[in-house]
């Protein structure tokens, strides 16, 4: 009996927060349902009369599926490119002995401990000798490999059992078929967690788009969703900067819905707590 009011209380506890945080989404579901001046005027949460007009102005617009083209392509690249590097990685140091292989796997690993606003400089300085500023490249290059991405995978490599390996060697199997048929199969979970972490982290990413592009055609949406639906003489258009707030993170709340279950079974197969 007091194993289960203490369950309720705690669980109780967590609806609370979890509704507190809520509550900024739910804002902007309902502002996004409103005319202007009803946003402006009005007192009242719920709107008298929902409209999905904002959604349509904004589609409509000339600029925000253009922006909105830009961070598919940018998530698109950067994660086919991390496939293909941490994938590589996270084998060689699961399953292979090389010299200085520990050496090189902690090098990379510090990387998981140094603040990200340290690379910006060096990352600066590297894209403007190679002449891609203002530029798509500009914003995907510094991301093609990913220390996080190299540890996951490392582990979900580690985890499988070293007698399926040592069975497709003695059927004749190179590295690229160990990949192709025991390796990546069996890391599915592990290879999709991180597929979403990867394009949550890219799709969300404001500062470094920010200082290498300056011009709409190169920019990701998170970088011109702030100067949307904003002109010199009226201001922000709020009903409809909340509207395409809304389109961008629902490609987000989509993918986390359908692929819950995969981001939990990839950290119990993965040993990760």
């Amino acid at each position: 009996m007091y194993t289960s009011a203490l369950r309720l209380v705690r669980h109780g506890i967590l609806i609370g927060f979890g509704g507190f945080w809520f509550i900024p989404f739910i804002w902007i579901v309902v502002s996004a349902l409103k005319s202007t001046t009803e946003l402006l005027t009005s007192s009242k949460w719920l709107p008298s009369q929902p409209t999905f007009l904002n959604f349509n102005e904004v589609w409509q617009s000339e600029r925000f599926p253009m922006l909105f083209g830009n961070s598919l392509w940018i998530v698109s690249v950067v994660l086919v490119a991390q496939y293909s590097t941490v994938i590589l990685a996270a084998f060689v140091f699961a399953r292979r002995q090389i010299p200085g292989k520990n050496l090189l796997f902690i090098l990379c690993m510090v990387q998981l401990f140094l603040p990200g606003g340290i690379f910006i400089f060096p990352n600066y300085q590297t894209i403007h000798d190679l002449g891609l500023m203002n530029s798509k490249w500009a914003i995907v290059l510094p991301s093609f490999a990913s220390s996080f991405g190299i540890f996951y995978i490392r582990q979900a490599f580690k985890a499988i059992p070293k007698e399926l390996e040592e069975s497709a060697v003695m059927d004749g199997a190179n590295t690229w078929e160990l990949l192709g048929h025991v390796f990546i199969p069996l890391s599915r979970s592990a290879l999709a967690a991180f597929g979403i972490i990867s394009v949550i982290g890219h799709w969300n990413e404001f500062v470094w788009p920010l200082i290498v592009t300056n011009t709409p055609q190169n920019r990701p949406v998170t970088v011109g969703l702030a100067l949307f639906a904003q002109t010199a003489e009226s201001g922000a258009h709020w009903p409809e900067l909340t509207a395409a707030t809304l389109l961008v993170v629902l490609p987000l709340i989509v993918i986390f819905i359908l692929f819950q279950r995969k981001i939990v079974e990839s950290f119990m197969f993965t040993g990760i707590k």
